[in-house]
């Protein structure tokens, strides 16, 4: 399955729902090889790299906000399989090395079709370019230009990374130098985003690396991560901490090293990327020109204060004062797009039960917490409720006409918040989402449930002619969609008649709930006259809807989708 987009691409395509990048480097090759070689003891062949290649993205990928991997092994299986609910980048350098040696130089490798690359899934390309001080650096600067034209030309986010190197004979070479004026060269570009060396190795105290950084950060006019490239695994850690508080915004790493066995090394799945690292709030980038990351993203990093921030999660009520009191404006990403600001994730102020119950909801609709909150606690009393609110995800959902592909991703990351949490479920109330929410659920440790799913099984109970009204249309879509997959897993013959309520949400936005009533109450009444049961696809219908009568059962999906957390 391809992935169309038809918007200019944005940063927020590869960052974590906080607006810092977590990515995943997996585009080495002869490197690779011999780390292999190194651990253990003998060559390996192409189908031994790719299979590693895959490994990790199954098991390090759904945790990355960003994931590149390289065309010769793996980019294919990964884009076919979507195995990484995070932006997939794609590798276009050509690497020069002699056997067993460094990467010397590099060029475009004009055997990658970016076109096909962004219609496979590919959200961006990187290209490496290895600096140095010599007779070549004009003709490098020109390859990355023709790079950073060539994405822009195919739609997809630039990448640039720049590895400055002493020219050969070079007696002397003065390394944050020459990465500075590297970065100043090649970011000066204006490529989506630099990927830059870590100055000094980073083998010195944070606070002198952190010296360092500021001064690359004053040359680069882009947003900027950082590899791990030249740094030991046990400092890069403290080396991206670093560098985000000087400027960076992220990383761009290796996920891990490898062991005699070829195995990667670390506790579990998450041990093998410093995603423990703060990021929120970190990239100062102090004013200067960033191009927007799609929407205003103002949920703090779960690694910074915990999961919800120590006075998100204290509050009176779905949503009580905390949520805008005690939060410190400079531990929040620099905000980027219009719309309204979503807020954060909160507690019901409830303890959990004796068995330590915890679910949560996922809303997109800020005034949906509270009715559905009080719902949850007669289902069940026993549990603690949390609920997160993010009104970005409709919004962006709307303008693209359904729910684009970093929509999934905020869904799956939303998805292992909860289970950060200690939720044992995770429920979405916004049917426009709920597709997206159903691809996200590979990539989740916990349940994922719909809210709707129960209402569009009742319908299809109910009878054969089975309507669906709605004043969205990336809601009528899904809705009736998951009406047709409820018949089909029944083996049902339903025949599923929409009406979309032209105008009626556009009136609610700009304040005209009467002109709203009325069109909905008239589409509802055209719709009746036609059907066996009317599904509302929006619970907030079914207060004008009840006051019509029309003589047909009429659903609605608050009671049932909840009612689906008795099972939690």
């Amino acid at each position: 399955m391809t992935t169309q987009r038809t918007t200019t691409p944005t940063l927020d395509l590869l960052a974590r729902p906080s607006g810092g990048f977590a990515m995943v480097a997996m585009d080495q090759r002869e490197s690779l090889r011999q780390m292999f070689t190194a651990a253990l003891g003998e060559r390996v062949g192409d189908d031994r790299l790719t299979s590693f290649k895959l490994a990790v993205a199954r098991e390090v990928g759904p945790y990355a906000s960003g994931f590149l991997i390289d065309q010769d092994y793996g980019f294919g299986q990964v884009a076919a399989g979507r195995m990484v609910p995070g932006g997939l980048i794609v590798a276009v350098d050509s690497l020069r090395q002699e056997p067993d040696g460094p990467v010397e130089d590099t060029a475009i490798d004009e055997r990658v079709d970016l076109t096909a690359a962004r219609q496979a899934g590919a959200v961006a390309a990187k290209l490496l370019l290895i600096w140095r001080d010599d007779e070549r650096r004009a003709r490098r600067l020109e390859i990355a230009a023709e790079f950073v034209r060539r994405c822009a030309d195919a739609g997809l986010l630039s990448v640039l990374e720049g590895v400055a190197k002493p020219a050969a004979g070079a007696t002397t070479f003065d390394g944050p130098a020459a990465i500075r004026e590297a970065a100043r060269e090649l970011a000066g570009l204006r490529p989506s985003l630099y990927k830059a060396q870590v100055p000094l190795g980073g083998a010195v105290p944070e606070e002198r690396l952190a010296e360092e950084c500021a001064r690359l950060d004053e040359t680069i006019p882009v947003p900027w991560v950082v590899l791990s490239q030249g740094v030991e695994r046990d400092d890069f850690p403290a080396a991206v901490r670093a560098a985000c508080r000087a400027g960076a915004s992220g990383m761009l790493g290796r996920a891990g090293r490898l062991e005699r066995r070829g195995r990667l090394r670390g506790r579990g799945r998450r041990a093998a990327l410093p995603l423990g690292t703060s990021l929120a709030g970190t990239g100062g980038h102090r004013g200067r020109a960033r191009p927007p990351l799609d929407r205003p993203m103002t949920r703090p990093d779960p690694q910074e204060t915990g999961p919800m921030g120590p006075s998100e999660t204290q509050g009176t009520g779905p949503m009580g004062p905390s949520e805008t009191q005690g939060a410190d404006p400079m531990k929040r990403p620099a905000m980027h797009g219009a719309g309204p600001v979503s807020r954060p994730a909160t507690g019901v102020d409830r303890p959990a039960g004796p068995a330590g119950v915890t679910v949560a909801m996922l809303h997109t609709v800020p005034a949906l917490a509270a009715p559905l909150a009080e719902l949850a606690a007669e289902v069940r009393p026993d549990a603690r409720i949390l609920h997160f609110v993010d009104e970005s995800l409709l919004q962006d959902t709307i303008a693209a006409g359904g729910p684009p592909p970093h929509v999934l991703r905020r869904v799956a990351a939303y998805a292992a918040y909860a289970e950060e949490s200690g939720a044992g479920t995770l429920l979405v109330t916004c049917s426009s989402i709920g597709e997206a929410a159903e691809r996200a659920r590979p990539f989740a440790a916990l349940p994922i449930l719909r809210i709707d799913e129960p209402m569009a099984e009742q319908a299809v109970r109910e009878g054969a002619r089975i309507g669906v009204l709605a004043t969205l249309a990336t809601t009528l879509g899904p809705t009736t969609r998951a009406v047709q997959r409820a018949a089909a897993r029944r083996e049902a013959e339903r025949e599923v008649v929409p009406r979309l309520c032209e105008g009626a949400f556009e009136a609610l936005r700009a304040g005209d709930a009467a002109r709203h009533d009325t069109l909905v109450l008239d589409g509802f009444r055209e719709l009746a006259a036609k059907v066996d049961v009317v599904v509302l696809a929006q619970a907030s219908m079914a207060r004008i809807v009840g006051e019509a009568g029309g003589g047909v059962p009429v659903l609605s999906s608050p009671r049932s989708g909840v009612a689906q957390l008795a099972q939690a």
